[in-house]
């Protein structure tokens, strides 16, 4: 894993952590892997 990929995967969890909003989550956190 890059430093990128490892620092949006603890982004993620902390959103999902915190309860975001399955609606919202996908836009902030799913972008480009190339």
């Amino acid at each position: 894993m890059s430093r990128r990929e490892v620092g949006r995967a603890r982004a993620a969890a902390a959103g999902f952590e915190k309860g975001i909003d399955r609606d919202l989550e996908p836009v902030l956190f799913m972008t480009p892997l190339n």
